[in-house]
């Protein structure tokens, strides 16, 4: 498409078709999804920026969240879930995409994935 004047809409076939919005439009969302991302400890580099953290150089499994921001989670390092305190318990669906169970207690035998913020050794966390 590049530089002309055609609209880069796709059109979503079906009734409601015309209620898509254009790509520049107004995300009202947009901030309630950047707090949650802090909150929950979303806070991996975005593509195209490789999967290695800011403050430690190490590399560790990214995966996008529901409300479309990434996730840095340590790599290959399930633990126990009923051992990671709330809002710390990530887990990833089949498709890929990582979630937070946030307060909700995890079932017995569950195991979840850590983020590696709170994990990294250059964290200035005290």
């Amino acid at each position: 498409m590049g530089d002309t004047s055609e609209s880069s809409i796709i059109p979503i076939s079906g009734p409601d078709g015309h209620r898509q919005s254009p790509p520049d439009a107004p995300r009202a969302w947009e901030n309630t999804d950047r707090a949650q991302a802090v909150m929950e400890g979303a806070a991996g580099p975005e593509p195209p920026a490789g999967p290695t953290c800011p403050n430690c150089g190490l590399v560790g499994d990214r995966h996008v969240t529901y409300y479309g921001i990434h996730v840095l989670l340590e790599p290959g390092m399930p633990v126990p879930a009923h051992m990671v305190p709330a809002w710390h318990r990530w887990y990833v669906d089949s498709n890929g995409t990582a979630w937070n169970s946030r307060e909700d207690e995890p079932a017995p035998g569950a195991v979840c994935r850590i983020p590696h913020q709170i994990a990294c050794p250059g964290s200035n966390r005290n």
